[in-house]
């Protein structure tokens, strides 16, 4: 028996089975039922998100046997007819391959002739910006006094290609790209149908790689499925799909920040010699600056709501380092470098040249902050002293807490204890500093950092002293550059011995 694919098996073949369009098939209803049918339609929007299998269940409406009616019954010749491409009466027309005035104009003579057994005669021209623009000049006549028994369904992926006097003649439909809810609740309906189990980190990678298309999502499910039998795994769409491993984007991030151009140009290394696709590697990068962006701006999104406990944890930790003016400016080189490797002859080039781009942008300094700088750094006036930073400690802290609230509780716990040189030492208890490792690691010495210079305008080097550790577990050499144990050392003319 013929294997039929899941697009097919599982095309809506009623309004009230297509997914996400419900302004569209609500409007068509409405009209069917009062009689209100227009002469042409046009139907725009992205790929694989409706628009030809509306335009079946519209033809299925005129022409079924108990119609015209808002719900065919999907039994009668007509409806079987039309639902497999059979119809003498529905005509599917591919506008790329039949886009000349010589096939218009068979058309337009094909449209005087009544309907064979239907009561319409239905043409379904998919992709209409194709058409020349003498096929469309030649088109306009019909369009203008159309027969009583013709209808025109235009669909199109980019309506701005259609000349403005056939858009105004047409009754103009726009189908929305599917939500990621929408694609995961279908994937949910096939594999219950299909009697295949899915983890539910597997679906929503399969509904985040389907870029609101619900066709494209039912293709990636058949593949997977043909792959990996009746259970799909997170690390089945991996490798089928070349799908990069969400470690990759966050090690990139930190080294655009710290601008390590080396390392960014080994993780490309990397993904080439693990077998990855780049232009995944690509559209995995700019899916991870997009929800960095939403996280950072607190925007609840399907995507936002979909992350797990660590994955929120971890991009909230990471977007904190950030302005909202800085991933925007990676993800426009991002969506360029997206476009140029399409066309380019040396992709890998180019994605290198990206990441040299991207590790040596900076980050972005507004105005305002710069401008509080300035004063911070005229009220100052001088050398950097342990006084004036604990004159303004307070304020710092309230700083930071207002970019960075996490950082900022913990530094109201914390204790300013010297400052010798560009070395800060700060004092934390045993209980934060066991808080600190385990939530953010060495991320903590860089955050506060980036905090310190942003507010006092000078690069620090951060030691944490563990205020209520006893003394001999402590490390020597840190005990020995400690600012304040070093003028305990030559008060008491002491010495640090070690227990080793």
């Amino acid at each position: 028996m013929t294997y039929i694919a899941l697009t097919r098996r599982y095309r809506p073949q009623t309004f009230d089975e297509v997914v996400g369009q419900e302004h569209v098939t609500t409007t068509l209803r409405n009209a069917i039922e009062r009689g209100r049918v227009s002469h042409a339609y046009l139907f725009a929007g992205a790929r694989g998100v409706g628009k030809t299998t509306t335009a079946r269940i519209l033809a299925q409406a005129l022409n079924c046997e108990t119609g015209p009616t808002p719900t065919p019954c999907g039994e009668c010749d007509s409806c079987r007819e039309i639902a497999n491409s059979a119809s003498v009466d529905v005509y599917e027309i591919d506008g790329a391959s039949n886009r000349g005035i010589d096939e218009v104009r068979s058309l337009r003579e094909s449209v005087r002739y009544a309907p064979s057994r239907g009561r319409y005669k239905i043409y379904i021209i998919d992709e209409v910006h194709m058409l020349t623009t003498e096929a469309f000049n030649a088109l306009l006549k019909t369009l203008e006094e159309p027969p009583k028994h013709v209808v025109f369904i235009f669909a199109t992926t980019q309506p701005n290609r259609v000349v403005p006097t056939i858009l105004s003649r047409c009754q103009r439909f726009d189908f929305r790209r599917l939500s990621e809810k929408d694609i995961l609740s279908r994937i949910e309906f096939i594999t219950r149908s299909e009697k295949i189990a899915i983890e539910n980190e597997a679906a929503v990678l399969i509904a985040r790689r389907a870029d609101g298309s619900i066709r494209d999502a039912e293709s990636i499910l058949d593949q997977l499925a043909s792959y990996s039998g009746d259970s799909i795994k997170k690390s089945h769409i991996v490798a089928v799909l070349g799908i990069c491993e969400a470690e990759f984007f966050f090690a990139l991030l930190d080294a655009f920040m710290k601008s390590d151009t080396k390392r960014c140009l080994e993780i490309v290394n990397e993904v080439v010699e693990i077998g990855h696709d780049l232009h995944q590697f690509v559209l995995g990068l700019i899916e991870h600056l997009r929800l960095l962006l939403i996280v950072k701006l607190k925007v609840d999104t399907a995507e936002a709501r979909s992350l797990t406990e660590e994955e929120l944890r971890r991009y909230t930790s990471q977007a904190s380092s950030l302005y909202p003016e800085d991933i925007v400016r990676m993800l426009n080189i991002g969506c360029r470098l997206e476009i140029e490797m399409r066309k380019s002859a040396h992709p890998r080039s180019a994605v290198e040249a990206a990441m040299v781009r991207l590790s040596k942008l900076g980050s972005t300094v507004l105005v305002k902050d710069l401008l509080k700088r300035i004063e911070r750094l005229e009220k100052r006036k001088g050398e950097l002293d342990i006084d004036a930073m604990r004159r303004e400690w307070t304020k710092f802290v309230n700083f930071v807490h207002s970019e960075d609230a996490k950082l900022g509780g913990w530094l109201t716990k914390a204790e300013l204890l010297g400052l010798e040189g560009d070395r800060l030492t700060i004092g934390i208890s045993g209980t934060m500093d066991r808080q600190m490792k385990k939530s953010t690691g060495d991320d903590r010495f860089d955050d506060l950092t980036h905090r310190l210079f942003e507010y006092f305008g000078e690069k620090l080097k951060i030691e944490f002293l563990v205020k209520d550790a006893p003394l001999q577990h402590l490390h020597s050499r840190t005990m020995r550059e400690d600012s304040i144990v070093k003028t305990a050392l030559e008060l008491f003319e002491g010495e640090i011995c070690s227990q080793d």
